[in-house]
């Protein structure tokens, strides 16, 4: 397993067991999706459903999504984290 991979695994888990609980969480949960697991920001863009320019304001920490519409988000980025995964 590559270090990516352990990053994704370790992820998702806490994705799993602990959600996200604050905006901060959220940009934390996508700059390791970017930074450390080395997923491209067209690909994160793709599958939440956004545009580049979105995925790179939130890892800047700006225009984070409310705090009701991260349920949603963070269950896409569980399905990214899988299939990335099982590549």
């Amino acid at each position: 397993m590559s270090a990516a991979e352990n990053v994704l695994t370790l992820l998702y888990g806490m994705l799993e067991f602990d959600g996200i609980e604050s905006r901060k969480d959220f940009t934390q949960m996508i700059s390791v999706l970017h930074t450390k697991a080395n997923i491209p920001i067209e690909r994160i863009s793709k599958y939440l459903g956004t545009t580049e320019e979105r995925v790179q304001d939130w890892l800047n920490g700006d225009n984070i999504p409310e705090v009701v519409f991260m349920p949603v988000l963070v269950k896409k980025v569980m399905d990214l984290i899988a299939e990335q995964i099982c590549d």
